[in-house]
């Protein structure tokens, strides 16, 4: 039976409670993100594109294939069968290895859950097709205006037996300051996070960060060219950080700043 997103879901709940998929090892994530590119065609006022260069061509980084199949095979070891998301900042749409990438994600970790989240603008019948065969499960896409709308509509009664197609309109998005794009010091936040402690972040260099809010990188906990997801998991200094951070006690400049 194919695995439904609710696009009325908060941003919160689709991360981390939808589905009620766990990984089946006690303290450990249930969601993975994979970074594979960068890039991103747009500059959206709500992302930090839209004020750094990060997302340019120009500075495109993709993810080393060989580590990302390293990675998947590390986390089929750790039996992992939770929630992996290819894509943090840039449009995961634009990489042209991800159907393939995500084929072998889903026969080495056959029990997780893949979606997709996108901006739409790449997606067509023949993608659909091509991320459909290779068992993605869901596709999540950001409103970006009432032509995009229209087409997802025709490709979501298409193709709506082979996976599942959601738009999230504007009217459902969430006030958040994603990258410390934005100063939000008088907005009421959540008095606890999961988010180190839930989610595995993996940015397309590689590098463990602390969650999907860390734009520039600048709180890593490991490199995966170099070290693998348990010795970084176990990290002391990592597992502070997470145990701080379900408490409240949030240390880190980016947590002090964020809204999430």
């Amino acid at each position: 039976m194919k695995k439904l997103i609710n696009s009325t879901s908060s941003l919160w709940n689709y991360y981390f409670d939808f589905l009620n998929i766990s990984n089946g090892l006690n303290g450990f994530f249930n969601t993975v993100i994979i970074e594979t590119t960068t890039y991103c065609n747009r500059r959206c006022s709500y992302c930090p594109n839209v004020n750094f260069d990060r997302g340019s061509r120009k500075n495109e980084i993709t993810l080393n294939p060989n580590l990302y199949y390293k990675i998947i095979d590390e986390l089929s070891e750790l039996k992992f069968s939770g929630k992996l998301l290819p894509h943090l900042y840039g449009e995961p749409l634009l990489d042209k290895r991800l159907p393939e990438m995500l084929g072998y994600a889903k026969k080495k970790l056959n029990d997780s859950m893949i979606a997709i989240h996108t901006n739409g603008d790449y997606l067509n019948e023949e993608l659909i097709q091509k991320l459909a065969k290779n068992s993605v499960d869901a596709i999540i896409i950001t409103e970006h205006g009432d032509k995009l709308r229209q087409n997802l509509i025709d490709l979501k009664h298409k193709y709506s037996n082979q996976i599942k197609i959601t738009y999230r309109p504007k009217t459902e998005l969430e006030l958040m300051n994603r990258g410390g794009a934005v100063d939000l010091s008088d907005y009421k936040r959540f008095k606890k996070c999961m988010y180190p402690s839930q989610a595995l972040t993996i940015n397309a260099l590689g590098k463990v960060v602390l969650c999907c809010n860390d734009y520039h990188g600048d709180y890593v906990f490991g490199d995966l060219q170099t070290e693998t997801i348990l010795d970084i998991w176990n990290k002391q200094s990592f597992s502070k950080i997470r145990k701080q951070t379900k408490k409240g006690n949030f240390q880190l400049d980016i947590c002090k700043k964020c809204t999430s």
